[in-house]
């Protein structure tokens, strides 16, 4: 099922692109917009499941699109190519919502008649549930959840009081908001210079990875404009900062080594979320993100692996973080120079 969901939307997406390429009539348009509606059409009925390969194959298309067209086919399809980035833009925000845990999974009317079910449910017995949970095998609001409800009534091996527990609890997740899962923590260490990215799954670390940066960066600002170039190549070419309309005042206070190495690691989502936070689009606190940032700086700038210039730099971009997005611990630390062995950022 998975390859096939994958296959259709490829197909839509290779469809669209060979119109978008080689037909220039009015109609070639109208076949476009199909085309995308389709894809929305796909994201609707299979409420957001592949939403994030929808969003990469959209992505691809359009960052062909932009090296192979001619300008004047760009030209002839700009509307089109407007409404693929709109498209792009609202599946990235949709994505983003449900990894912040902001997102509702059903409809509200699918999910009052879904709670209705629950309350139903849970107050027969007997012989009552194995007929009701036989009614709920018949009811497609359910979704794709549907067909384990199914599975569990013909399931002779299972007593209908664990039947009837299973099914409410699938019911119960088809209407209950997702919580976020921090499970990506970045710390930075003043004493090393260096930032640590660790990965969990099911709260077990599963990666641990050293990043180191050039101790001798004198342009902050240089930095963080490679650091949004770097973004911009991961976003499919689309310019972040024009998409979420940064503001370039809030942008002083971007952390250029922790937004690349959300690009290095390929976390796309994460990425904007970081840039959305420090440029004030999402009202969240941080503990609800899903991941962690951690600055840890000492209370003498002239201590750790820096100078006190570049201490001063790294500290002002952490008190700023620490309003809104990061947790800043100040320590008393020797100081000490570490020789630079591990991953180099920036």
């Amino acid at each position: 099922m998975e390859k096939d969901s994958e296959m259709i939307i490829r197909s839509i997406c290779q469809d669209l692109y060979e119109n978008l390429r080689h037909n220039s009539s009015a109609f070639s348009k109208i076949k476009s917009r199909r085309y995308l509606s389709k894809l929305k059409s796909y994201n609707k009925k299979t409420d957001g499941e592949h939403a994030e390969d929808i969003r990469d194959n959209i992505g691809i298309l359009y960052k062909n699109y932009m090296v192979f067209s001619k300008k004047e086919e760009y030209e002839n399809n700009a509307d089109i190519i407007l409404k693929i980035i709109k498209i792009y833009t609202e599946l990235c925000n949709s994505i983003e919502q449900s990894k912040l845990g902001n997102v509702e999974k059903v409809a509200l009317s699918k999910r009052k008649k879904i709670e209705k079910y629950i309350t139903e449910l849970e107050a027969t017995y007997g012989g009552q549930t194995e007929k009701y949970i036989k009614k709920l095998t018949k009811k497609h609001c359910i979704g794709k959840q549907r067909k384990a409800i199914v599975a569990l009534y013909k399931d002779k091996s299972k007593i209908t009081a664990t039947k009837k527990k299973e099914v409410l609890s699938i019911l119960r997740g088809k209407v209950h908001k997702e919580e976020a899962v921090q499970d990506v923590k970045i710390m930075y260490n003043c004493l090393k210079a260096e930032y640590v990215f660790i990965r969990k799954e099911q709260d077990k670390i599963v990666e641990k990875k050293k990043y180191r940066f050039n101790q001798n960066f004198s342009d902050i600002e240089k930095l963080q404009r490679k650091a949004l170039n770097n973004f911009r190549q991961l976003n499919f070419s689309i310019d972040p900062v024009q998409e979420i309309k940064a503001d370039k005042n809030c942008l002083k206070y971007l952390d250029p080594f922790i937004l690349n190495i959300f690009v290095q690691e390929e976390y796309l989502d994460y990425a904007k979320i970081y840039l959305k936070k420090i440029n004030g689009n999402i009202d969240l606190r941080k503990e609800k993100l899903p991941f962690k940032i951690v600055y840890q700086i000492d209370e003498n700038i002239k201590h750790g692996a820096l100078t006190p210039t570049r201490n001063r730099i790294i500290n002002i971009l952490a008190q700023r973080a620490g309003l809104s997005i990061a947790e800043v611990r100040r320590v008393k630390t020797k100081s000490v120079k570490v020789p630079l062995k591990e991953l180099k950022i920036g």
